[in-house]
């Protein structure tokens, strides 16, 4: 597979309109071309003109355009070149209130003229002085634009002033300064600042969506929304993030040319910030396009992600899109397998009911993609299916029960679990509530084998999860460690996402390394296994190679990047480990505990008093990792099963049904279900 990075991110133009009989392409025509500036993350920036980049640093306003040059440290708000040298906004205090001035330095003057914001109302606007958008050079000196205001500027005084409802927005563009602002009954108008400071209107006819920035090349207008750079009749003229560029990433743009645009802001392809010189290929490329379908709450950072892929990729090109809602009973899978077309890859919430959509060969078998070996033992285990690999996923947790060792078997079975139910004594508690949890539900897909349902266990199981304890006892008095470590209380649920709530465990176990028992199942104590996601490659979709590049991308490459860090819980891929723990150690934290509690905070030196401290080191590192390593996975229960468990034992805990009742009646309804499944 081709890791090279490459120096060129993309437009999308479709090279027709349905699907055809292969993988459809899709032609890039503009390119990253160059980094024109390389920020340093302590610079702030305002605004872009005709060759340079303004904004705040250390040293106050800041000019980079390849050299930096700073003015006044905390005083400016906007500099522009002017003939002869530079103007400045620069703010001032006369009796302890806040003033602005213009101040020119030039070869033949110095001198400052004050300003005052005539048109500016606090009580329409709500604040003491205007946005101040930026300083342009004129002819004859500076014009400086606020939020409703031109104010003409020499170094003899003010030259004229315009006033306007509203400014929209301010940009350097071919045919000057331009300016999109609102008048007194909201609609919109195009200027081009001339040469005496004034404003000069543009006769264009605006779409709706044209609201953010604006641009004149040629007199002919381009506008800005959060999907791209789009002309006056609608056609895409740059897709942000099909060029590597998000919109929350991007500060601010400048159009160079109808060809040619300068982007301020975060570039996902390199991770860098700075002023990206986007320009249209000397050349057209075409890869394949890998259509990608997510759910928002599991794949929110998909289309960063698919950005940066997109970076490196020499053949493919994936286009990210966000899944519809579920709609009554048909899932948002279903309305996909009711459509036209099938896109590539599906990004899942964990909890989505794959089972029967695996069952109707709704999605591939990806090992002959990915090697199951090359995921962590207890993750690989959990993400099989009859010894088939249809869903992959970068992070996972580990979700189980601890305590002191000497209160707890090794490991246990069903049997165990109600033996020590029965050894309870008066104040003692199995967990935190006294009452159970359906969590002890997770191991018991050991009940099932084939049709046959161990109704007998299932109904004692039922028994001991409906029992309520009298009174609350000292459940309820205590929320430090004591609880445990005296075994009053002798479980502690836990949901393993990272080495701190590994160190967490063993706190509430009073720092002796704790018993991390899991949850019981008919063959002994397992732990369930929790997926950030689901990641899917539809059988159907036009492109599955690529759609399997970009997976084994997401779980193997992304999550080690600067923009990747928090993409997975604990690393579903061996090769990620160290990496992953890596960025843990190079941050230098550690984790802080107070003596008695088990819950943690980074561990500041300064104010770390009495606190056990415990860093991150490769001893623990490393001991964490033998335990994954060690745990088994429970059973996997598929979800409608595991509905028809839940839904009898609200019926026993209701009241309703006797535990037997239950255990019979879900033997019934599972026993139906594998046999219309089959």
């Amino acid at each position: 597979m081709k890791r090279k990075m490459m120096l060129f991110l993309a437009l999308l133009l479709l090279t027709g309109c349905g699907k055809t009989d292969g993988p459809e392409r899709v032609v890039l025509e503009y390119a990253y071309d160059s980094v024109e500036v390389v920020l340093p993350s302590a610079f702030y920036p305002d605004y872009l003109t005709a060759d340079a980049v303004f904004g705040r640093g250390a040293d106050g306003m800041t000019r980079y355009d390849g050299e930096s040059q700073s003015w006044e440290a905390g005083s400016v708000s906007a500099v522009c070149d002017i003939d002869g040298g530079i103007a400045a906004a620069v703010t001032v205090y006369a009796d302890g209130e806040p003033g602005t001035e213009v101040r020119f330095l030039t070869d033949n003057a110095d001198a400052s003229v004050p300003i005052t914001f005539g048109s500016f109302t606090t009580d329409e606007i709500g604040g003491t002085s205007p946005e101040i958008f930026g300083l342009y050079p004129t002819d004859t000196g500076a014009a400086l634009i606020t939020q409703n205001e031109v104010i003409a500027v020499t170094p003899g005084g003010i030259q004229h002033r315009e006033s306007v409802r509203q400014v929209i927005s301010v940009n350097c563009c071919p045919d000057g300064v331009c300016v999109l602002a609102y008048d007194d009954v909201a609609d919109r108008h195009v200027y081009l600042l001339n040469g005496e400071g004034g404003l000069d209107e543009v006769s264009l006819t605006l779409p709706e969506k044209a609201m953010t920035a604006f641009f004149l090349a040629d007199g002919k207008g381009f506008y800005a929304d959060a999907e791209g750079i789009f002309s006056l009749n609608g056609s895409c003229v740059m897709n942000f993030s099909q060029s590597g560029w998000l919109p929350e990433g991007i500060r601010e743009i400048r159009m160079d040319s109808e060809d040619a645009f300068t982007i301020l802001g975060t570039h996902a392809g390199t991770g860098e910030y700075g002023a990206y010189e986007m320009k249209k290929s000397a050349g057209t490329e075409e890869r394949i396009l890998v259509e990608a379908v997510y759910d928002e709450n599991a794949g929110r950072k998909l289309p960063e992600a698919a950005a940066m892929f997109n970076a490196s990729s020499e053949e493919y090109f994936v286009q990210c899109t966000k899944l519809a809602e579920s709609d009554g009973s048909l899932s948002a899978v279903d309305k996909i397998l009711l459509g036209d077309e099938i896109p590539d890859l599906a990004v899942l919430a964990e909890g989505t009911p794959l089972d029967d959509y695996i069952n109707k060969e709704v999605f591939l078998d990806l090992s002959a993609y990915l090697d199951p070996a090359v995921f962590m033992d207890c993750a690989g285990e959990a993400l099989l299916t009859d010894g088939k690999l249809y869903t992959v996923s970068g992070g996972f947790s580990a979700a189980t029960y601890s305590g002191r060792a000497e209160f707890l078997p090794d490991t246990w079975t069903y049997e165990d679990l109600f033996a020590l139910h029965g050894s309870l004594g008066e104040e003692q508690r199995m967990v935190w509530s006294g009452s159970y949890t359906p969590d002890f539900l997770c191991g018991s897909g050991s009940l099932i084998q084939g049709d046959t349902v161990d109704t007998e266990t299932l109904a004692k199981l039922y028994d001991l999860l409906s029992f309520q304890p009298a009174g609350q006892g000292t459940a309820n008095r205590l929320r430090g460690t004591e609880l445990y470590v005296t075994g009053q209380v002798l479980l502690k649920s836990m949901l393993v996402n990272s080495v701190d709530t590994y160190v967490m465990m063993k706190a509430y176990a009073g720092w002796e390394e704790p018993r991390i028992i899991g949850y019981p199942s008919a063959s002994g104590s397992v732990h369930r296994i929790a997926f950030d996601n689901r990641m899917s490659v539809f059988a159907d979709g036009d492109c599955p190679d690529g759609a399997a590049e970009f997976i084994e991308y997401l779980i193997r490459i992304y999550p080690l990047t600067p923009a990747g860090r928090d993409f997975c819980s604990i690393p579903t891929v061996n090769d990620c480990w160290d990496g992953w723990i890596g960025f843990l150690q190079q941050s230098g934290i550690a984790f802080a505990f107070e003596p008695g509690s088990g819950e943690w905070w980074p561990w500041d030196s300064q104010t770390a008093g009495d606190c056990i401290v415990v860093k991150p080191d490769d001893e623990v590192c490393s001991e964490f990792r033998d335990w994954l390593n060690g745990i088994t996975p429970a059973s996997p229960i598929p979800d409608q099963v595991y509905a028809i468990l839940t839904e009898e034992l609200s019926a026993v805990t209701g009241g309703s049904v006797s535990p037997e009742e239950g255990a019979e009646r879900a033997a019934g309804r599972i026993r139906l279900y594998l046999s219309e499944k089959s």
